[in-house]
């Protein structure tokens, strides 16, 4: 995974401003062997964790117990980013998954492209058992009008 995530960086590095953000599965603070491969890789490929970041953990393990930040943004330069904020949601009762949530707010000027959408192959797995649906409908509709307002 680390390999094709190098050359995307390669791709586009010269032409965009890329953000690489996710569940990374290993942590900037740790250091196991996993820790370590992500350490190298974002050392190697230039990349920053940015300080608006934090170190709020963002990881619940299920048995309550554990906690860590294996979630991360990572850009190649914040002095080319507008970055706002980024802010790691409280775990609550609407969140389906062992994660909390992270959020990046840029200021941006987008230009409308013509596109063809092409469909994707991943499908979410949603543990909807474990949630109230209609309260997080509710959620969602709130916290993405937060982003047009």
């Amino acid at each position: 995974m680390l390999i094709e995530l190098e050359e995307i960086l390669e791709i586009y590095k010269d032409s965009h401003e890329v953000i690489l953000c996710g569940d990374m599965n290993a942590s900037m603070q740790r250091a196991t062997e996993r820790d370590q491969l992500l350490q190298n890789f974002i050392k190697e490929t230039q990349l920053i964790v940015t300080e608006k970041q934090g170190e709020a953990n963002t990881l619940l393990h299920h048995n309550g117990k554990f906690t860590s930040k294996i979630d991360y943004f990572f850009v190649q330069n914040t002095n080319d980013l507008n970055i706002e904020n980024i802010y790691i949601h409280d775990m609550n009762c609407l969140n389906c998954s062992d994660h909390t949530l992270i959020t990046m707010k840029l200021k941006t000027n987008i230009t409308r492209k013509h596109m063809t959408i092409k469909k994707s192959h991943y499908t979410a797995k949603t543990k909807w058992e474990k949630c109230d649906v209609s309260m997080y409908r509710k959620e969602i509709n709130r916290r993405t009008n937060d982003f047009y307002n």
